[in-house]
């Protein structure tokens, strides 16, 4: 049993006690259930009433601790006091020849803490919980009874999802003078004990005791791990609750919101003083977080509390001044958002020395930061996660526009950004929502595009699809959030990552971040939405502070820094990623051959082979800007064969699509055209589950051939079609057209003819193909003299397709044109 369960009187119960089958007083054993430091509990038969009931059994050998038996029978008091259904009835207490027993309900279901070891909750079904524990506890304070040993496994959740409170063994009523004498040892289980208990035993427990072990008990909930631990010794667990030493729960779960994290560390409050004073506050708070109102309590209560308790235990007094203008500070700074570090930069080496960085006026970045690398003189303590602010004139504005479909965020100097939102999910079939980051609209940035089935995380375009998820939560409310930081993309659903993308070349906003939802029909309602700017910590790696100038393209500066870090720490992981750095930066300055050297000689060190593949990448980047595009792709080619489903295999693809675009718009000569067909051959076949996104490109290059008057090579292309695009419906009736019209233009009627029937036949239901096909039909009917096919034709237009105008319109004046010719020729007839 380990510490987090057991409480801190050690009784001594026999390990071969075994009850099945024995008679305890009047009833019959049947199984065991359970047992502890209070007892056993088994499960037992009341004949006389036919029931189950469960029985706790503490046997004399135990009870040479007077404490241990006043506790069994306080128990047994207090829960027979209670008439509650949130708490499990005391029907029989005796004592017989060897035993004190305790005959209660008998309750069907799961406790708690087994329910947290087999899986995480989602934060609805969190709240859920906690809100009905809370009500149970609010009810048994109004009669003061204040239960000290909350936590999950005291707690049963039933299969109709009702929850009951068990152990009430170190209970106390609050009106009692007097408390049953105990042992030196604090009472209650280490990990969701009230700080206070290890000065007093608990003898000055009141209602902000339960509402502490409620807090420890609602971190376990929603962040799935204990703040002290729960592997820890007794002792290490005291410290850790002595020091308040525990991670914020943002910080381990990003879904959790700030009010509920409010919530939650107010009732953790280290000073009793500071914590919820009533059970009726915490469910006030939490209501108002449901509502999405503001919260009675305060955040910055708990630093303060945390303070507080710092000062008092410190060597020295310090004046009251210092103490406010220290707090305001914490305060100031503990207000940011967190901001969440890069743990593999922090992993880089324990040398490497974490520098300075201050926000200015007038300077290098986003019109206000500055970078102080030295430091003269002694620079105060500080932590890894204090943060700093910014004055009025370099304070940071968010702001939200609607447009039509829309509702943009905008903020000031940021790319790093957070946004979590919960929606019900009511969508038909060919309904779609979703977020856009780095983009002022919904079709291009990063696109988060939500289905009923399945949620998309796409770039620059709707169809550029990067990961994709299987999902199914219609009718229920999903939990978002999207998470950029720096070059990872993460997207939360309900608790759980489903989507990281890693993206080398990615997406910046040199001044502001505009972010927001789009959807496609009828009207979305968004719950619990917040907009976060992760901020710079005061203490960075030196990394980062390359890595802002890099970002501004300030790259001399950039590599300026990235130098210094080699010459400080050459034989450092930290050394070769600055090494990669420069590279990067020399091709941003087009010093492609300086770039590649540099690449070249990295990939040579064996030392760090999971940073190769991005150095490949860029490699490969320079080569192509060499126009070396076979060494381009024979690279590429080695890492999509090593990397086939990574984020190295997408990023080659996301570059050579962009590079297709890019040559394709100013394509001018055979040879550009060359590179191009070269470089979609490469896309389709290495990447086949991804040759859907090329179908612009490929029609693109289609009316470019044509326009330069390469028929042949166009039809050459087309007929691949079916090939490339086996499923795209769409694209294949637009080829089939196409391609008719191509045979028709070098006069190969029959040939043009065949196309278009194909088209009509082989893609049923695309109406405007379908309308294109038969119009173009007709035309060559009309053509080659075969007027009565071309009359029928037309009038089929015109009578089956009125919601295709342009076609009924030209059909009407095909019909027209024939007529004056049929006119004509009897003229001269």
């Amino acid at each position: 049993m380990n510490n987090k369960t057991k409480t801190q009187e050690n009784v001594h119960i026999q390990s071969d006690l075994d009850f099945t089958g024995k008679i305890v007083g009047k009833y019959k054993i049947v199984r065991e259930i359970n047992r502890g430091g209070m007892g056993i509990v088994c499960e037992s038969y009341q004949e006389n009433l036919k029931r189950k009931v469960a029985i706790k059994i503490l046997p004399l050998t135990s009870c040479h601790l007077s404490s241990t038996t006043e506790r069994f029978k306080r128990e047994a008091s207090i829960v027979a006091k209670i008439k509650h259904p949130g708490v499990c009835q005391i029907y029989d207490f005796g004592k017989d020849e060897n035993y004190y027993y305790i005959v209660m309900e008998y309750v069907e279901g799961e406790n708690l803490e087994d329910v947290l070891k087999k899986r995480k909750l989602n934060i609805e079904e969190a709240i859920q919980i906690f809100k009905k524990i809370l009500n149970i506890l609010n009810d048994l304070h109004s009669q003061k009874i204040v239960h000290r040993d909350i936590k999950p496994a005291n707690i049963i959740i039933k299969e109709n999802k009702d929850v009951i409170l068990l152990d009430f063994g170190i209970s106390k009523c609050l009106d009692e003078e007097t408390l049953y004498k105990i042992t030196h040892q604090p009472i209650g289980t280490p990990a969701y004990m009230p700080p206070e208990f290890l000065k007093s035993d608990g003898k000055n427990a009141d209602v902000r005791s339960d509402v502490y072990s409620l807090g420890i008990m609602a971190y376990e909930m929603f962040t799935g791990v204990l703040p002290f631990g729960d592997n820890n010794s007794y002792h290490e667990i005291i410290d850790k609750i002595r020091e308040s030493d525990f991670i914020l729960p943002r910080r381990i779960n990003q879904i959790i919101s700030k009010p509920l994290e409010t919530i939650i560390l107010k009732c953790m409050a280290y000073n009793p003083a500071n914590r919820f004073g009533s059970v009726h506050e915490i469910l006030t708070d939490i209501q108002n977080y449901e509502n999405n109102q503001p919260l009675k309590s305060k955040r910055f209560l708990v630093l303060y509390d945390r303070l507080k308790k710092d000062i008092s235990s410190a060597k020295y007094k310090i004046s009251y001044a210092i103490i406010t203008i220290v707090f305001l500070a914490m305060v100031s700074g503990y207000l940011i958002n967190a901001n969440k570090q890069d743990e593999n930069v922090k992993s880089l080496s324990s040398n490497t020395e974490w520098k300075k960085f201050n926000f200015l006026k007038n300077s290098d970045f986003y019109n206000g930061i500055r970078v102080f690398r030295d430091i003269e003189g002694e620079v105060e303590v500080m932590a890894r996660d204090q943060f700093v602010t910014f004055d009025k004139s370099q304070k940071d504005i968010t702001w939200l526009r609607n447009m039509p479909g829309y509702i943009i965020f905008d903020r000031v100097r940021a790319n790093d950004v957070s946004i979590s939102f919960s929606i019900k999910e009511e969508s038909q079939e060919d309904e779609y929502y979703g977020l856009f980051v780095n983009s002022s609209s919904g079709v291009s940035g990063y696109i988060l595009k939500i289905y009923s089935n399945k949620i998309l995380l796409c770039k620059d375009y709707h169809e550029n699809v990067l990961k994709e998820y299987d999902v199914n939560f219609l009718g229920n409310l999903g939990e978002f959030v999207f998470e950029r930081l720096g070059a990872e993309i993460n997207v939360y659903f309900n608790s759980e990552k489903i989507i990281q993308f890693i993206d080398y070349n990615p997406i910046t906003s040199e001044e502001n971040i505009h972010a927001g939802f789009f959807f496609n029909k009828g009207f979305r309602k968004l719950y619990n939405l917040h907009f976060e700017i992760p901020k710079q910590a005061l203490a960075v790696s030196p990394l980062i502070i390359g890595q802002k100038f890099y970002e501004i393209r300030n790259l001399d500066k950039a590599i300026n820094e990235f130098n210094k870090i080699i010459e400080e720490y050459p034989d450092e992981k930290i050394a070769f990623i600055a090494s990669m750095k420069v590279g990067i930066c020399y091709k941003e300055l087009k010093k492609f051959n300086e770039a590649i050297a540099i690449f070249d000689t990295l990939l040579k060190n064996p030392g760090y082979p999971e940073l190769f593949p991005e150095i490949s990448y860029q490699k490969g980047i320079c080569k192509f800007n060499l126009n070396d595009s076979k060494g381009a792709e024979e690279v590429y080619q080695n890492l999509i064969l090593a990397y086939k489903d990574s984020d190295i295999a997408l990023n080659i693809l996301m570059f050579l699509y962009e590079m297709i675009n890019s040559k394709l718009k100013t394509a001018e000569t055979k040879e550009d055209l060359a590179f191009v067909e070269d470089r979609l051959s490469f896309i389709i076949n290495n990447y086949p589950l991804k040759r859907p996104l090329l179908t612009s490109i490929f029609r693109n290059l289609i009316n470019k051939l044509i326009k330069k008057g390469m028929i042949n090579e166009a039809i050459a292309y087309l007929k691949n079609l079916e090939e490339y695009f086996p499923n795209q419906t769409t694209t294949l009736a637009w080829g089939g057209i196409i391609s008719g019209e191509l045979f028709e233009s070098l006069k190969q009627y029959d040939n043009a003819e065949t196309m278009y029937i194909e088209a009509l036949t082989k893609y049923p239901g695309l109406r405007a193909y379908e309308a294109w096909a038969q119009f173009n039909q007709a035309s060559l009917y009309c053509k080659t003299g075969r007027i009565k096919e071309a009359i029928n034709v037309s009038m089929n237009i015109i009578r089956n397709y009125n919601d295709q105008i342009e076609f009924v319109n030209k059909a009407k004046a095909l019909i027209e044109e024939m007529s004056e010719k049929h006119q004509q020729n009897q003229i001269k007839e």
